[in-house]
Formats: C-alpha cells, sequence, structure tokens
C-alpha cells in the first residue's frame, strides 16, 4: 500500500476522491470532521455516509481534525474546554470510521473569510 493519502475536502467531493484512492492503492484523509459547521450540525448523518461508503475501503484512513480557533494551551479556561471538547469529538468519529490517524494543528487564527 502506497504512503500517499488524498484528501476530501468537502461531501460532494468523497466519492470521487475514494474511487481515485482505491484505483491507485492511495489511503484517503476526510477533512470534513475538522468543520465547526459539520460538527455543529449534522455529523452523525456524514459520518453513517462516510462509514457506508469506505466498507471494503483498503487503504489506511486519517481523519482531519478542527484547527481554526482552536487553542489547548490557551489562558481562557472556556477555550481549552472547548477546544478538548472538539478533539474528543473527532477521536470518537475516527474510532467510528476505523482511522488509523487523527491530524491536528495545535495553534491557527482564524482563516480569511
Amino acid at each position: 500500500m502506497s504512503k500517499i493519502f488524498v484528501s476530501s475536502l468537502w461531501t460532494d467531493s468523497f466519492e470521487p476522491v475514494l474511487s481515485y484512492a482505491k484505483e491507485n492503492n492511495y489511503n484517503i484523509e476526510i477533512q470534513i470532521f475538522g468543520s465547526p459547521r459539520v460538527l455543529d450540525t449534522n455529523w452523525q448523518e456524514i459520518l453513517k455516509d462516510y462509514q457506508h461508503k469506505l466498507q471494503g475501503f483498503r487503504g489506511k484512513i486519517s481523519i482531519h481534525g478542527p484547527f481554526v480557533d482552536l487553542k489547548i494551551h490557551s489562558t481562557d479556561r472556556q477555550i481549552r474546554e472547548l477546544t478538548k471538547q472538539r478533539y474528543l469529538q473527532v477521536l470518537d468519529i475516527a474510532r467510528e470510521l476505523k482511522a488509523e490517524i487523527v491530524l491536528f494543528h495545535g495553534h491557527l487564527h482564524s482563516l480569511p473569510r
């Protein structure tokens, strides 16, 4: 198996990227669960859909964790708690998807809108 991971950012790009990974014996990185817009809404439905689509996938699965505006070493207790909550949420998702790798960025400020 390759060490290459191909990345899928959103649900509408997942199937083509998954097919490409399967055809080329690549691994896949799932980024959608790193988005607060997803984690605050219907992430359970997306998780079920991804579990179904990943059945039979033989490559490694990686998940990109949330990172925007999170700071695990903040002096603000509420920011630390939210960061911890988000990290644990994605670790649970990773376990459900049988991901071997979860990527967290320790410190990144807001992205431009």
